[in-house]
């Protein structure tokens, strides 16, 4: 069975008093899909996938990874899926080359400046790395 519900005006899953959040329940999966922080409509589909609950699968099984669908030579769909890790570090990196600060960055991308500062850090330790 397939339930299809909206996070909201503001995007998030309120929820007055777990008044919705009870059809939740008996789901063995909820599934949050999100745009990216640099998300232009342009690009068309493209969306982050985020676990929010899983039963039955854990680990890097309930890692979440971004999804992207593009129109192939023929016409037809082609899916490309990408760690978000990667993803982040891979935009992380562009903007500090072009000398972002840590909180720049995060803000940015919607990730911790916690995060931020390991990926700089992550960065810089890799052979050709920055200062």
């Amino acid at each position: 069975m397939l339930f299809v519900h909206h996070a909201g005006k503001g995007g998030g899953r309120f929820y007055a008093l777990r008044g919705t959040s009870r059809r939740e329940d008996l789901l063995d999966m909820v599934i949050n899909l999100r745009h990216p922080a640099d998300y232009n409509p342009a690009e068309g589909l493209r969306c982050e996938v985020h676990y929010e609950k899983c039963r039955g699968f854990y680990g890097e099984d309930a890692k979440p990874f971004e999804v992207k669908m593009e129109q192939g030579r023929g016409g037809e769909a082609v899916w490309t899926k990408r760690d978000l890790e990667n993803v982040l570090e891979i935009r992380a990196a562009e903007l500090f080359e072009d000398g972002a600060s840590v909180r720049d960055v995060a803000q940015d991308l919607g990730i911790s400046t916690a995060m931020a500062g390991r990926i700089r850090g992550r960065r810089r330790r890799e052979p050709g790395g920055e200062g």
